[in-house]
């Protein structure tokens, strides 16, 4: 049914379009126009319906493996509409929450069993920031001296401060949003853009391990070496698992067996004897 999440919204418009022009053209009557238009438009409302109930059932699906709010609703959505599209529509409200915690001052990476992963970024995000406000300010005043106080003025210059937005609100989805490590599983972060889901039972080790590997916040997985890499940076701590234990990544299971995921965190010397303390507690593991 990939066709129908490129087109499927687009259906009960084309249906009507299509209907009109027939009318039009002079093909069918009126009377008959009408009564085929209806039939196809209570033969593409049940597809829609059957395709939202799939939606349904996926996010619950999601829900049930652990999955986060936001990344199963991204999974339900993309059952009725193209992938990207719907990673988009659920990015947008995300961005702006994140944001507004991040102005507010949460800092929820100084609870206990969580981590934060982003002060390696700060200086980039600062600097790529201030010189976007800098030169959009400079760029608005000269427009307004040049051609004065006109429309599209103010549409470029509303333009780069939503850019600047989404710049500053992916940076706060990577301070309110750290790695953290529950009851039951521990969740690696990379902004909202993406998560993996272990299963605290499953940890064998935690350590600190310095590698090179920078995946921008994808899961890389090695199948000969059993190794996986999530990291925004350099690696800074491996986490030995049972390879037989279930992981999500983007709320679907993860099919490669890993052995040892490579993350980054700051601070990954207390981070590591954190967690390995709290999961060695763990009657589960």
């Amino acid at each position: 049914m990939a066709w129908f999440q490129r087109v499927g919204p687009w259906l009960p418009l084309g249906v009507v379009a299509a209907d009109a022009a027939l009318v039009w053209s002079g093909v069918l009557p009126l009377r008959d126009a009408v009564i085929v238009g209806i039939c196809l438009e209570v033969v593409t409302w049940t597809v829609l319906v059957t395709r939202l109930a799939s939606a349904v059932r996926c996010y619950r699906e999601a829900r049930r493996r652990g999955v986060s709010g936001w990344m199963a609703l991204e999974r339900g959505t993309a059952r009725i509409m193209p992938a990207r599209l719907a990673r988009l529509m659920v990015y947008e409200p995300r961005m702006w929450i994140c944001l507004t915690r991040w102005l507010t001052g949460q800092r929820p990476a100084r609870a206990p069993g969580r981590a934060a992963y982003h002060h390696e970024k700060t200086l980039l995000f600062a600097t790529l920031a201030g010189l976007l406000g800098f030169e959009s300010l400079l760029t608005h005043l000269l427009l307004l001296a040049i051609v004065g106080n006109t429309w599209w003025v103010w549409a470029l210059f509303a333009i780069d401060v939503y850019t600047l937005a989404w710049i500053l609100g992916f940076y706060a989805s990577l301070v309110v949003l750290p790695h953290q490590l529950d009851a039951t599983t521990l969740r690696l972060r990379y902004g909202y853009l993406s998560e993996v889901i272990i299963p605290r039972s499953a940890i064998r080790g935690v350590r600190p391990a310095r590698r090179p590997e920078n995946t921008k916040g994808k899961l890389v997985t090695n199948p000969d070496g059993g190794a996986g890499y999530y990291t925004s940076g350099p690696a800074s701590i491996a986490i030995d698992l049972d390879p037989q234990a279930r992981l999500t990544y983007r709320g679907l299971p993860v099919t490669e067996p890993i052995r040892t995921i490579y993350l980054t965190a700051d601070d990954a010397t207390t981070v590591a004897a954190s967690w390995r303390a709290a999961t060695a507690q763990s009657p589960a593991s």
